[in-house]
């Protein structure tokens, strides 16, 4: 299933508040971790080298 998640901070809240399943990952800042409790698997993935972010555009093509 794919939720959409209009913010990292707000995927750490949904994650905290059962929203999303426990078997979910997020990715947010140190601060997000400790406000809502989870836990920090991996620090600084940011300054990774090999670290970027992909972002993908979908059209709603109507038939």
């Amino acid at each position: 299933m794919t939720t959409i998640i209009e913010d990292i901070a707000i995927g750490a809240k949904y994650l905290a508040e059962g929203i999303l399943q426990e078997t979910t990952a997020v990715i947010c800042r140190k601060e997000a971790v400790l406000k809502y409790g989870l836990y920090l698997l991996v620090e600084g993935i940011e300054d990774y080298k090999d670290n970027y972010t992909e972002f993908r555009m979908i059209k709603n093509v109507k038939y």
